[in-house]
């Protein structure tokens, strides 16, 4: 019995550890939680492009926040979308793809809203008294 407990014990702590190392290479390739790269200069072809393509991004991302200050939800996406995309190479083509992640996003939140309801539901349904 001993045995078995140990064995069992042994295979848990071996197990954790080897999960645990799998999620890490994700993080260290620089990736977010969602699969997006984040862009590393210094390794890429021309890191003084690459810095100076960031950093003109970052600026008309501040002036696209700056214009639409006042607004709030998906005005202030679609908003924000105009602006950005207004300075993009190819706007039609900016703005198609902008819209394609606004449905996502709003597919997303329907998904975990049903999922939430879902919990709620069964935490209710659980913590109802039986007769």
């Amino acid at each position: 019995m001993k045995a078995r407990m140990m064995f069992a014990g042994l295979l848990l702590a071996t197990s954790t550890g080897l999960l645990a190392q799998g999620a890490a290479p994700a993080q260290a390739e620089g990736r977010h939680k969602d699969g997006h790269h984040r862009a590393d200069c210094a390794k890429s072809a021309d890191p003084a492009q690459c810095e100076a393509r960031r950093k003109e991004m970052r600026e008309n991302l501040g002036k696209a926040r700056e214009a639409c200050k006042g607004q709030e939800g998906t005005a202030r996406g679609a908003c924000m979308a105009r602006q950005v995309c207004a300075k993009a190479a190819d706007p039609a083509k900016c703005e198609a793809s902008a819209r394609e992640r606004a449905e996502k996003h709003k597919e997303r939140h329907a998904q975990r809203e049903t999922r939430r309801e879902e919990r709620k539901a069964r935490r209710d349904s659980e913590a109802a008294p039986k007769n």
